[in-house]
């Protein structure tokens, strides 16, 4: 019975203890999002005092293409101009699975909630993409389409989609990349969730590291889970000041730390901010996507209607306009392109000829 109180007694202690590290972790995640992603947002009235007309782009010979055919191609929208251009990158890979993944769209949702209301009282212009990956990238909120947030936010849950494979970081943050160059503006930042290690897709610290010295641009990355690799999420952000919660539950709890932390004395709230604002979101992606793929051969010159002489003479058929195609596939062997042009060497078809057929007339 004393073995038992006794064995009580230290499960209680062990769960206190529990309970306050990961308050402890939470708020030591909340400070890193807020240190980075919401300094833009701060005292400093700099960035405000700037004009969003006046924001600069990355020059044509500088702005990044991904090496990787599979991943998205994205042009870039210079005429589109802000203050600020953020990239959240979602892990949407296997190891997290379809209710995590719902979890981490509602904390989206409240980090979006805070940067439109912040952005609204310091007077700033947000930028904003939405990248999820796992082997595949794609970039359901792509700031080239100019949607307001309360747009993304009226249809986040039927944006966000899962995909469940295994999880591309390098590619994922080569699209960031991209999407951070292609507007105009003064200031980028990615930030990364993630609840492991990628196995795919090549190094993402290396990738990291070109953004932040050559783009100037910070990433911020939270890690989930118990197998996170220390040293990638760090050599990501540059730093040891990365966040990290327990679990995706704790996404409930690092939302309503933010909204304490981030609270604003006016009192406004994202429903004031999108009242009356147009909630109709436009896809603008496939206007803007391009995808890499290698051409084949051109195919059989052929003609372009029947080849066979109508009436009752015999012999080839009269001459007609020729074409041949060829089609263009990504390295996953998919059809992405295609094209048709005219040719001047057919193959003809007879009718049934008594005695030898005439000579196969050459167009």
């Amino acid at each position: 019975m004393k073995i038992y109180a006794a064995l009580v007694i230290l499960l209680l202690i062990y769960s206190v203890a529990e309970g306050r590290r990961m308050v402890k972790q939470n708020e030591v995640a909340a400070d890193v999002i807020e240190s980075s992603m919401f300094r833009a947002y701060s005292q400093d009235t700099t960035l405000s005092n700037k004009k969003a007309s006046k924001a600069s782009s990355i020059s044509t010979k500088k702005y990044y293409r991904p090496d990787d055919s599979s991943l998205p191609q994205l042009d870039s929208c210079p005429e589109v101009k802000c203050h600020l251009s953020y990239a959240i990158v979602l892990d949407g890979s296997g190891s997290v699975g379809l209710d995590n993944f719902k979890k981490q769209t509602q904390f989206v949702r409240t980090l979006l909630s805070i940067m439109e209301v912040k952005s609204v009282e310091k007077g700033l212009s947000t930028c904003l993409s939405v990248i999820v990956y796992s082997t595949g990238v794609s970039i359901p909120i792509n700031a080239c389409c100019q949607n307001s947030v309360c747009a993304v936010l009226d249809n986040l849950d039927a944006l966000l989609s899962y995909d469940g494979q295994s999880t591309n970081t390098a590619g994922a943050l080569k699209v960031a990349r991209q999407t951070t160059q292609s507007t105009s503006n003064f200031n980028r930042h990615i930030l990364l969730i993630t609840d492991g290690r990628s196995n795919t897709g090549g190094d993402p610290v290396s990738i990291a590291n070109e953004i932040r010295s050559e783009d100037k641009t910070g990433i911020t990355v939270i890690g989930v889970g118990n197998s996170i690799d220390y040293d990638e999420i760090e050599g990501i952000s540059g730093s040891k000041n990365v966040g990290s919660i327990h679990d995706f539950d704790s996404f409930h709890d690092l939302a309503e730390i933010l909204f304490k932390k981030l609270s604003n004395s006016s009192g406004l709230s994202i429903e004031d901010v999108c009242e009356g604002k147009p909630t109709k979101y436009s896809n603008c992606m496939k206007q803007k996507i391009k995808r890499k793929c290698s051409w084949g051969i051109w195919g059989r010159c052929t003609p372009s209607g029947p080849a066979i002489h109508p009436g009752i003479n015999l012999g080839p058929a009269p001459p007609q306009l020729c074409f041949h195609s060829r089609l263009c596939k990504d390295s996953r062997g998919k059809t992405v392109d295609s094209e048709t042009r005219e040719c001047h060497r057919c193959t003809w078809s007879y009718v049934r000829y008594q005695g030898s057929p005439p000579a196969r007339p050459v167009y």
